[in-house]
C-alpha cells in the first residue's frame, strides 16, 4: 500500500538548501507564485511539465519561502488506495453499537491549513478523484452521511501533471485528460489552475552543477552533461 509521504525527510531537508535560483526556476517560482496571488483563496493548482522538470522541487521550494517551518504532505495514489484512507470512516468504538468519525490524512490536512500536493494526478484513479470535486469546487470535504465540513483558510491543494515536450514547437503540448500510463484520465480538469513548468536548459544545468559541486573540476562537469545531452537526443 502506497499512500503518503512528507517531504520532511533528511534527503530533501539538506537539498532544499542547496536549490540553485537559476533564471528559469525563478521564472517557474515566479508562475507560481502569481497562481496563488488570488482571493480569497487561490484554486486548485496543477503543475504541468515533462518528467523531471523539477514540479515537486518547485513547490517545496514555494512552501519554504512562504511558510518557513511547514511540510508538504505528498499523497502518491495507486490501485490500492482506498478513499477512506484520504478522507476517512466511521469505526466501532470501544462501547458496542456506537460508531466514531475517524478522520483520514487529507481530513487532517484540511483542517490544520497544510499544503497537500497529488503526485501524478493523470493516474489517480477516477474514483479517488471523484472523492475530491467538491473540495476542488467549493472547499469543504464529504464526512459522510451527507455532511461537510469547510476547509481551513490556508489549506491549499496541488497536483503534479506529465506532459509531453513537442519536438517541433519545443514548448509543453496539453494533453490534459489524455490517457497515459495506467490509461487514467483527469476528472474535470477545468476545476485546476495549470502551471506550466519549464525544465533547466543544459546551460543551467551546468550551472546547478558548477554550484552544487565545487570540489568536481569543470572538464568532468562537461563531459558529464554532454554525455546526458547525448542521451537525451
Amino acid at each position: 500500500n502506497s499512500t503518503l509521504s512528507s517531504s520532511s525527510n533528511d534527503v530533501y531537508g539538506k537539498m532544499e538548501k542547496t536549490l540553485i535560483p537559476t533564471a528559469t526556476t525563478c521564472k517557474n517560482l515566479a508562475l507560481l507564485g502569481a497562481a496563488l496571488c488570488q482571493e480569497p483563496h487561490p484554486p486548485p493548482i496543477m503543475l504541468c511539465g515533462p518528467q523531471g522538470a523539477g514540479k515537486s522541487s518547485v513547490l517545496r521550494e514555494m512552501l519554504r519561502l512562504c511558510r518557513p517551518g511547514d511540510t508538504l504532505l505528498e499523497f502518491h495514489i495507486d490501485e490500492e488506495t482506498d478513499a477512506k484512507t484520504l478522507i476517512g470512516t466511521y469505526s466501532t468504538t470501544d462501547i458496542p453499537g456506537e460508531f466514531a468519525w475517524r478522520p483520514g490524512a487529507l481530513t487532517h490536512a484540511s483542517r490544520e491549513g497544510r499544503w497537500v500536493l497529488f503526485e501524478d494526478i493523470d493516474t489517480v484513479p477516477i474514483e479517488i478523484q471523484a472523492t475530491i470535486v467538491k473540495l476542488l469546487e467549493d472547499r469543504v470535504l464529504p464526512l459522510g452521511n451527507g455532511k461537510y465540513e469547510k476547509c481551513h483558510p490556508d489549506f491549499q491543494i496541488f497536483a503534479t501533471c506529465t506532459t509531453t515536450v513537442s519536438d517541433n514547437e519545443k514548448r509543453s503540448s496539453q494533453r490534459f485528460g489524455g490517457r497515459r500510463g495506467g490509461g487514467k484520465r483527469i476528472l474535470n480538469p477545468t476545476l485546476w489552475r495549470k502551471v506550466h513548468i519549464q525544465p533547466l536548459p543544459f546551460s543551467e544545468l551546468k550551472e546547478v552543477a558548477t554550484a552544487l559541486f565545487q570540489q568536481i573540476p569543470r572538464s568532468v562537469i562537461d563531459v558529464a552533461l554532454a554525455m546526458m545531452q547525448t542521451l537525451d537526443r
